[in-house]
């Protein structure tokens, strides 16, 4: 028995020194403590994922750091049966797309043919800004067969969710906004635990910049919003996705509600804290900054403008329902370009929305009742309603120069 302990401590010893033989000097190697040869902070600084990241992609997700990983772990593919160590297989993930290790996700949600025509945009607008991470479009059964394809091929992943409802017709035409029912289907993101963070982007937004940044962020980080600082917008926030949040959220809106009807009240309930965390949880208005706000706030769109990451084009109008000669908006031109020259030539025409004066409403078959109301041209007691709640159309009729050009004929009457 003793010889055979001696004879695997001779063969252990070996295995060491051959392992060491492999891996980088170190500053500690003159301590003569093998331990220490492989410096892991040093070393994790060296890369640019997370010593988490790496562990998944050897195949452990939660695995504890290991300073010399002796015994291979089972191999899940090609590149990783090539890995010996630990150390190889986070050199390994260096050569690896991220769009291969699902630890962040951009999020996205569409409920009809028309706001997935937003969403398809929305993906190239990532793509164009060089993202490195995934994209997820959450999908209804009201969007048609043909443009679920083309979700598809654009997106890294496409999940379909059910509808869910608020019913809270009465609260949501306090801010003319029916359309906002189906909303809670939004809650649906909060499943998808095969990501460790995401940033939801509502299908109407437009990246003009990398953000890639906003992934450093914890849940709940959100903006706030333009009419209420107090409360946060949910066209864009940070949430870390949990079946356990998800069943809460369920719980607290069949108990609770939403005080405006639609996802952003029920979220602003729901994360009440929100406005009394530190900085880190309120993101700057360039994450989500409202189209409007070039004629608003132009002066601090003149000082800011060179900085805007994300735009939102809240309200009834979209650039998909404006047409190019109604317009003055840059982002709306900035859609529409990236419309015509990626979406567009992949859709079949049924679909298309910008390709004649019809309203989308004309164009896109399978939108649902309630979004054909919210494309209706606004009736002037709904406008009277929108502009008194801070949402006025800056996109159209209450545009800047609209509103220059009736100033103008007053004054020469």
């Amino acid at each position: 028995m003793a010889a055979l302990a001696r004879s695997l401590k001779s063969a252990a010893c070996r295995r060491r020194t051959h392992v060491q033989s492999r891996l980088p000097s170190s500053p500690n190697a003159a301590t003569g403590d093998p331990k220490r040869i492989f410096d892991p902070p040093s070393f994790a600084s060296q890369i640019r994922f997370s010593l988490a990241a790496a562990n998944r992609f050897c195949g452990e997700r939660e695995a504890p750091f290991r300073d010399m990983q002796t015994t291979p772990l089972a191999p899940r593919s090609p590149l990783q049966q090539q890995c010996r160590t630990f150390r190889e297989c986070a050199t390994a993930a260096l050569h690896t797309s991220v769009s291969d290790m699902p630890g962040f996700a951009w999020v996205t949600l569409a409920t009809n043919d028309a706001y997935a025509m937003g969403a398809l945009v929305l993906a190239h607008s990532l793509k164009a800004v060089n993202t490195v991470h995934r994209m997820h479009c959450m999908v209804t059964s009201t969007v048609s067969d043909a443009v679920r394809d083309q979700l598809f091929s654009v997106f890294n992943e496409v999940s379909m969710v059910d509808v869910m409802n608020s019913n809270d017709f009465e609260n949501l035409s306090l801010i003319s906004r029916p359309d906002l029912n189906c909303t809670f289907t939004k809650l649906h993101c909060w499943r998808l635990t095969q990501y460790e963070k995401c940033v939801f982007l509502d299908a109407d937004t437009l990246v003009v910049q990398n953000s890639d940044e906003l992934f450093e962020r914890s849940e709940f980080a959100a903006v706030a919003d333009i009419g209420w600082p107090d409360y946060f917008n949910t066209g864009v926030f940070v949430f870390k996705p949990s079946v356990d949040t998800y069943r809460r959220l369920l719980e607290f809106a069949v108990t609770n509600g939403s005080f405006d009807g639609g996802d952003q009240g029920l979220l602003n309930q729901f994360f009440a804290n929100w406005r009394d965390m530190d900085a880190a949880h309120r993101l700057p208005f360039i994450y989500n900054m409202t189209a409007g706000a070039i004629y608003s706030y132009a002066a601090a769109y003149k000082q800011q403008g060179a900085n805007v990451k994300i735009v939102h084009f809240i309200g009834t109008e979209k650039p998909w329902t404006i047409q190019p000669s109604t317009h003055r908006s840059e982002h709306v031109n900035q859609w529409q370009a990236l419309y015509h020259s990626k979406v567009a030539p992949c859709v079949p025409e049924q679909y298309c929305v910008l390709a004649s004066s019809q309203h989308v409403s004309d164009l896109t078959p399978n939108v649902n009742r309630s979004s054909q109301a919210a494309c209706a041209a606004p009736t002037e007691e709904e406008r009277l309603q929108a502009w008194e709640s801070g949402n006025p159309d800056y996109m159209g009729r209450d545009s800047f120069d609209n509103i220059m050009k009736k100033m103008e004929k007053s004054l020469n009457e």
